[in-house]
């Protein structure tokens, strides 16, 4: 849809890489290439409006996230809390499940607060 932002906190050499509003493309291989993070938050829920494609990240846009990280926690925020979302938690759960990456992939409840420690 156009340019979209994210955001990375670095301590050490640790960092949090949160993707924004963002399908998967190469904007984002990019950025995980440059900061290496050990958690990466995305936007997910597969929201779009009533024409066109997705504007935040699919399943498969969070498997592929999986995919070029494979050393990383990749939290998934958004879901139900956006009235325009085409995939719930339950089914992007199912989808992880599949892929054998719920290890590694947190989906945050509405309001879930965590620390992530460094």
């Amino acid at each position: 849809m156009g340019t979209v932002n994210g955001f990375v906190f670095r301590k050490d050499h640790q960092s949090v890489y949160i993707a924004g509003d963002s399908i998967w493309y190469s904007g984002i291989a990019e950025e995980i290439d440059h900061y290496q993070p050990q958690h990466i938050v995305v936007a997910g829920g597969a929201a779009k409006f009533s024409v066109g494609e997705p504007i935040i990240m699919t399943s498969e846009d969070i498997i592929k996230v999986c995919e070029y990280a494979p050393d990383a926690s990749v939290w998934v925020t958004h879901l139900e809390t956006v009235s325009h979302c085409r995939e719930d938690r339950q089914f992007i759960q199912q989808k992880i499940n599949e892929k054998g990456l719920e290890r590694r992939v947190i989906i945050l409840n509405d309001g879930e607060e965590v620390d992530l420690l460094f």
